[in-house]
């Protein structure tokens, strides 16, 4: 059957249709609009195309589209295609090949024909080079801190914790954003203190904790998490160093008695294998390896050496006592079922393994502040300053206002903590 200048190959029209092709798996193959398969049937006198209850793809033909945002795609053909034509058809897609990921093969039918598939396409990541650690790094060592100014009173202490800061995340407004909104609660925590201060609230002692997840990790903790980092590992982790050491030397001059102390975390684990727990053991993380820096580091500035450094090995549990008041601290991703039951159990292993009765809980993980009284102790969740995941809040219509959560504790205090605030 021949064909006029610029028309379509009826042969194959015919071919393809015969074989249960959609139009627009025609035109895909045949290089053509669509509408230009519709009128070659229409003028052969062929059967229209699959109803969509019956499938608008050719035999074989799939296509799937997941909630990060990727999607793969089977097309079948009668010839197998090259790179050159899973770029074609990605455009028709409305993406630009260039600016996104993928990944391709070709597999032979029984009939003689080809699977093309293309998987895992996604729009590319920020790149780590899009990031100025230098200029980050410097206006962190930059910073100026506030003088501590004596108070006359009954003594307390203060806990601040920094929790889920996810250095690395590049959802959002990325890592930029979330040394912008740590830089603003450094300085809200300054002001906190001297309101504190001037209402006549002596605080003896200050507990820095490092509630983990300080790193947000290159892969392990979700499908996506390849795909949207802004930092590599090695500068996530020494961003990280920075922040904390800025906050500690920031808030170290306002006491003799001064406390850094971290819990073991998730994100920050060091030797995934593609799965989300370490193949080696549980001291194998971020939060350990920060923590240890900052105890050599504190040790060699005459300004801190006299901070004490509370630094876990693989203990997911991390206790300390500030002003008489017992603290417990988890980051909270052991956490499963009831939290009431497992504070409980948690709280009743500490007494027996540890000879330790918490007063308080301190947990994050969750990325929201919360306040439970649970009789016996009460526990603090943590809010964050990450800039958020837009998965979730797509999914549950779900945000939370973002921070740095800080508290009094004292014996005396009405429940032995006061003074609650999100820097």
């Amino acid at each position: 059957m021949s064909n006029q200048p610029g028309q379509i190959d009826d042969a194959r029209v015919m071919e393809l249709a015969a074989a249960g092709w959609s139009n627009a798996a025609i035109a895909r193959e045949l290089g053509c609009h669509e509408a230009s398969v519709r009128r070659a049937r229409k003028r052969l006198r062929l059967a229209s195309a699959p109803a969509l209850n019956a499938g608008t793809h050719a035999v074989g033909e799939s296509e799937t589209h997941r909630p990060d945002g990727s999607a793969d795609y089977t097309v079948p053909s009668t010839v197998a295609w090259g790179y050159d034509d899973f770029c074609k058809f990605i455009r028709s897609k409305g993406q630009d090949p260039e600016q996104v990921t993928f990944s391709w093969g070709v597999t032979s039918t029984p009939g003689g024909g080809y699977f093309n598939k293309l998987n895992n396409v996604r729009p590319k990541a920020p790149q780590a080079s899009s990031i100025d650690t230098d200029a980050i790094l410097d206006r962190l060592r930059t910073w100026t801190p506030t003088p501590m100014e004596s108070v006359a009173g009954e003594p307390v202490g203060l806990v601040v914790a920094l929790a889920d800061l996810q250095l690395g995340k590049g959802e959002g407004d990325g890592t930029p954003g979330t040394l912008r909104r740590l830089e603003q609660s450094l300085e809200r925590v300054v002001e906190q203190i001297r309101s504190l201060q001037t209402r006549g609230v002596r605080i003896r002692s200050i507990l820095l904790a490092n509630m983990g997840d300080h790193t947000e990790g290159t892969h392990g903790s979700y499908a996506s998490q390849p795909y949207s980092v802004d930092l590599n590992l090695r500068d996530q982790l020494q961003t990280a160093l920075e922040v904390n050491l800025q906050w500690v030397k920031t808030l170290a001059p306002f006491t003799d008695n001064f406390e850094y102390a971290a819990t073991i975390c998730n994100h920050g684990t060091l030797s995934r294998a593609g799965g989300r727990e370490n193949i080696t053991d549980d001291a194998d993380n971020a939060t350990g390896l920060i923590t240890d820096l900052i105890a050599k580091i504190c040790k060699l500035h005459p300004d801190l050496q006299h901070v004490k450094v509370n630094s876990p090995r693989g203990e997911m549990i991390t206790t300390t006592t500030i002003e008489g008041v017992t603290l417990a601290m988890a980051h909270g991703q052991k956490i499963t079922g009831s939290e009431a039951n497992w504070l409980a159990a948690q709280s009743q292993n500490l007494a027996h393994r540890r000879k330790f009765v918490p007063d308080m809980w301190l947990t994050a993980h969750k990325h929201h502040a919360q306040v439970t009284d649970f009789g016996p102790y009460t526990r603090i969740q943590a809010t964050t300053v990450e800039p958020g995941s837009k998965y979730f809040e797509d999914l549950t219509g779900q945000y939370s206002r973002t921070g740095v959560t800080m508290f009094t504790v004292g014996q005396d205090l009405p429940g032995k903590w006061d003074n609650y605030y999100i820097a």
